[in-house]
């Protein structure tokens, strides 16, 4: 197998201590070659605080990697990357992500619909999604902390947007799994703008109650 190695750049936004998967997802979809390409499996093992280097997979072997990711080309084919953790500390920055978003209906019974605005391209529709699920989890648990993405299924999320810059996307707790204060969540996703639904997988852990 050969592998094709590249330094993605990313930092760390604000405080935060670890680097956003929608950084690593974005920067690795400016690796595609030309065409029209869609997000397609996406798993998370982890986080990272440090530089990250991407490699091309050719296949389903490899090294334990922080994420494994795939995009799918509109003639059905397929190209995988693995991330792995790179050389010295991340860079810090506070650029902001320049998006709104707000719950704007909803229950725990139903689809929470949020509204969006401020979205000029693939990464900034993924930050959407992962700012209103982390909101839900916010609001539904008041205790979660650590709120993480850890992965994406059958959500085919075009890497070129297409689509206005402010739209709504509605999400759905499909599953919670809870094991020793750690829960997993699965969330159906429906993102109209884009024309795009799926599933999108969360974990946080709940903080003892004081």
């Amino acid at each position: 197998m050969v592998e094709k190695r590249a330094a993605l750049d990313v930092f760390l936004r604000g405080d935060r201590t670890y680097i956003q998967g929608t950084q690593i997802l974005a920067r690795l979809s400016e690796l595609l070659p030309k065409g029209d390409w869609a997000l397609g499996a996406v798993g998370f093992t982890g986080i990272v605080d440090s530089r990250v280097v991407a490699v091309e997979l050719d296949g389903e072997a490899g090294a334990p990697a922080t994420a494994r990711v795939a995009f799918e080309a509109s003639d059905g084919s397929t190209l995988g990357f693995a991330v792995l953790p790179g050389d010295g500390p991340a860079p810090r920055s506070d650029r902001p992500m320049g998006i709104s978003v707000d719950r704007v209906g909803g229950d725990e019974d139903s689809a929470a619909r949020y509204r969006f605005a401020g979205v000029r391209g693939f990464e900034d529709a993924l930050n959407v999604i992962v700012q209103a699920i982390k909101s839900e989890c916010s609001r539904r648990w008041p205790q979660a902390q650590d709120i993480w993405l850890t992965g994406v299924r059958r959500f085919p999320l075009p890497t070129q947007w297409s689509g206005p810059d402010a739209g709504h996307v509605d999400i759905t707790l499909a599953r919670q799994l809870g094991v020793s204060g750690q829960v997993q969540t699965i969330w159906s996703v429906t993102m109209p703008e884009a024309d795009c639904a799926g599933t999108v997988t969360f974990t946080f852990k709940l903080a003892d109650p004081e």
